[in-house]
């Protein structure tokens, strides 16, 4: 990193404290009585490595949840749907969820629980509902038809790209051409029986192989986003996953201002242990494990308190992800013509 920037750094990390209370007392930041937004891992296995996820560095061991961590999971959060207490439930994390043999029995299983969950899904919202995402190899006839039938409110599809020579870049892999018959497939079999839900989302990373492909993205699926009232173009921001993986330099300037996700989300690791976020692959901030404690009680724990007063103070020693992460930044540009 040049000097330069690293003294702009410096700067922003010493007027951290300030900033981040001031953030603090402006959002009125409280946590809700359980967490709007949970992530449930079904598998921490996938099938591609991509140079745009950090997985390649992930270090626990690579598995499937079993059914004596996923059961108490889900007896949990129907209680919670009951109360109207959730926004969201993502089954994916760092993994592909159609790696698990058993994920359309679990999507049942967690779907059929949840029915106010499902209410908010019909806002073709994908921070509302049941949602889960894939990178698509795996899609077959059979998995595309039980997809479709499924209690899912939307379905991300990881494309990425509008060639192969992108695609390799974004996903490292030579398979665009199984991805686009594949994503054909689901949509031709959307076409042929209309459905309300799930919403499909086909998404496309932003970077700099991609900023020029958005519109080429768009034009590529049409037909069927102006088909079918249930298929959208998703277009997302890339992140650099809290410093896990490498990009262009960001601007320097910026305040430091606690990211919203220790206030709302919880994230249910294959192997029971459970993270503040999306971006702790590791669960190095482990915050408790299930089904030894409810996600009731990790969410009222002492470390989770203890996380919060971190991020209200700015005060960052020990919490690495947190340092880099673009979600506990608002950089100065944006206020910028």
């Amino acid at each position: 990193m040049p000097d330069d920037i690293q003294q702009q750094n410096a700067i922003c990390r010493l007027l951290a404290p300030l900033t981040a209370r001031g953030y603090t007392w402006l959002k009125k930041l409280k946590p809700d009585s359980f967490p709007r937004i949970v992530i449930v891992e079904t598998t921490s296995r996938c099938n591609l490595r991509c140079p745009i996820c950090p997985r390649d560095k992930m270090k626990r061991q690579a598995g499937d949840m079993p059914p004596e961590i996923f059961e108490p999971v889900v007896d949990e959060l129907a209680k919670h749907d009951e109360r109207e207490e959730l926004e969201l439930v993502i089954l994916h994390f760092f993994g592909d969820p159609l790696m698990h043999p058993r994920i359309i029995d679990m999507i049942e299983q967690i779907g059929s629980r949840l029915p106010n969950l499902r209410k908010l899904g019909e806002q073709r919202d994908p921070m509302r509902g049941l949602s889960t995402s894939t990178n698509a190899l795996l899609l077959d006839e059979d998995k595309v038809e039980a997809l479709l039938d499924s209690k899912l409110t939307w379905l991300g599809i990881a494309m990425d790209a509008t060639s192969e020579m992108i695609y390799r870049s974004m996903h490292g892999s030579k398979k665009w051409d199984m991805l686009v018959h594949n994503v054909e497939c689901l949509l031709e079999a959307n076409a042929a029986r209309p459905r309300h839900l799930p919403t499909i989302g086909l998404q496309i990373i932003q970077t700099a192989d991609t900023a020029a492909e958005t519109e080429t993205f768009r034009a590529r699926w049409e037909r069927y986003t102006n088909s079918a009232q249930n298929v959208q173009i998703v277009i997302k921001p890339f992140t650099n996953w809290a410093g896990q993986i490498d990009r262009p330099a960001a601007d320097p300037w910026y305040f430091t201002t606690p990211c919203a996700w220790p206030w709302r989300t919880l994230a249910v690791c294959s192997d029971g242990q459970v993270a503040p976020c999306c971006y702790d692959m590791d669960c190095t901030m482990r915050l408790g494990k299930v089904p030894e404690q409810t996600l009731e009680e990790i969410w009222n724990s002492e470390p989770v308190h203890r996380l919060r007063e971190q991020l209200r103070s700015g005060r960052l020693d020990g919490l690495e992800l947190c340092h880099h992460c673009d979600e506990a930044r608002t950089h100065l540009r944006r206020f910028l013509p």
